[in-house]
């Protein structure tokens, strides 16, 4: 059970992962940044960990990715809260799927570009071996653990409750602002925001399929 769960974890965002990710250093008016593009795979939070020990100057990340390992996303997430990173999708730029579950775990988050989220999937190959009976527990399991995540992360419960109830392996609730983002940030008062946000209008505008990403230019068709 085990192996499937840490299998549906490894969310491909689009078509078949081929790059593992790239880091590199660029220097903008003295200030070090590290650029993270392309794909999550085994061993990336530890590798951009690694780097950041190295480079301790560095408190900023830039991302360019489509995705990658879920599991992945959630061990980077730890990575930035624990070298207090600040965290920036720049214009022109995505961060999606697993990339998107590690921007929220930066201590300061900027998004110029897009950043979205959907739910983790298991590859079909890997979905055809799962005995029926296994994927209610599944599903479960991989809900809780994304839930964890967001709050922990200082997110109220809604956020993941509707990347859950809207999204799909082709299909994103994309932020293209900080402020937008923002709503779901956790505060000292709590209301619904499924009375006040989360409308018809609202899933319009923030429920983006591949297409639109390739018409609005963030990916390659």
């Amino acid at each position: 059970m085990r192996n499937i769960i840490l299998a549906a974890l490894t969310a491909l965002t689009l078509g078949t992962q081929v790059n593992s990710e790239t880091l590199t250093r660029v220097d903008v008016n003295g200030k070090g940044i590290l650029v993270i593009a392309d794909f999550f795979t085994k061993g990336t939070a530890e590798r951009v960990d690694n780097f950041l020990i190295m480079n301790p100057d560095i408190k900023e990340v830039a991302f360019n990715s489509l995705g990658g390992s879920a599991a992945e996303g959630v061990d980077l997430a730890d990575v930035l809260y624990d070298h207090n990173i600040k965290a920036t999708v720049n214009t022109g730029y995505a961060c999606l799927s697993a990339c998107a579950y590690a921007f929220i775990g930066a201590s300061d988050l900027r998004i110029n570009g897009v950043v979205g989220f959907h739910n983790a999937h298991l590859p079909y190959s890997e979905l055809i071996q799962v005995p029926k009976e296994q994927l209610v527990n599944i599903s479960i399991h991989m809900g809780s653990i994304a839930t964890s995540h967001f709050v922990r992360n200082g997110f109220i419960i809604e956020l993941p409750i509707v990347i859950s109830a809207f999204t799909s392996k082709d299909q994103y609730i994309v932020f293209n602002n900080t402020d937008d983002l923002w709503d779901f940030v956790a505060g000292d008062t709590v209301e619904s925001l499924f009375d006040n946000v989360v409308d018809d209008n609202w899933l319009d505008q923030h429920l983006w399929d591949s297409t639109r990403l390739v018409a609005e230019g963030y990916i390659d068709d």
